[in-house]
């Protein structure tokens, strides 16, 4: 199995202005709305109990730096809003390895790699001070402590991460799955290139100049001398 999701910690009102930045981020990186079938790239937003679930299909191939990007705009663009401590939770399964990625005013905050053959140790006072970097996604003193002994040794199960971090059902499967799950709310945002866009415009303009018949082409064909 392998897939990858973000979890974005957003209110679910928040609907408009999450799409505005999903498109905002995707003009920057010249890519504009386009219709699914012409879509090089996809996202999808699902609203959730935490939030908003948001899959990407070019992050679900692997791409973590498409990952970073959309977790960076993400909290980047809330906090602006004026919501603060606004984060974002990227989440990458490949077989037994699971990566969690926390992102907060436009930054990757931490990374924690949880390992299939983990090595038990007690927490130390530098495992306190990084879980205080997940505080927003941490309720009570006992949560805190957890994320310690998670930092500290890299293990947990499944269950315990979705528990201690706010994950539903959303986390556990990819862009992949989305035609098979069918999450309820679901919103596409497909994009193409802008530079595709304006290949294929202006094949069509030298289409037209190159008909015998056209307009421009009767301009453009060299007259023959008398």
């Amino acid at each position: 199995m392998q897939y990858a999701m973000l979890q974005a910690y957003w209110p679910r009102h928040s609907r408009d202005l999450l799409i505005h930045t999903v498109e905002l981020h995707m003009a920057r990186n010249d890519m504009r709305p386009c219709s699914r079938e012409e879509a090089e790239r996809t996202v999808a937003l699902v609203p959730n109990s935490s939030g908003w679930a948001v899959y990407d299909d070019c992050a679900d191939r692997m791409d973590l730096s498409a990952m970073d990007g959309l977790g960076r705009a993400l909290t980047r663009r809330l906090e602006k809003s004026g919501a603060s401590g606004t984060v974002a939770l990227g989440v990458v399964v490949s077989e037994e390895k699971r990566l969690l990625r926390l992102y907060a005013g436009g930054r990757v905050r931490d990374t924690l790699l949880l390992s299939p053959h983990p090595v038990a140790r007690p927490a130390t006072f530098t495992d306190m001070l990084r879980a205080r970097r997940w505080r927003p996604l941490l309720g009570k003193r006992e949560e805190r402590a957890a994320m310690a002994k998670l930092l500290a040794c890299g293990d947990a199960s499944p269950a315990e991460i979705c528990r201690l971090l706010h994950l539903d059902g959303a986390s556990r499967y990819g862009f992949r799955s989305l035609e098979l799950e069918q999450p309820e709310g679901m919103i596409w945002l497909p994009f193409r290139s802008e530079t595709t866009v304006k290949q294929k415009l202006s094949e069509r303009i030298l289409n037209v100049v190159q008909q015998p018949g056209s307009a421009a082409g009767a301009c453009l064909r060299r007259r023959d001398p008398h």
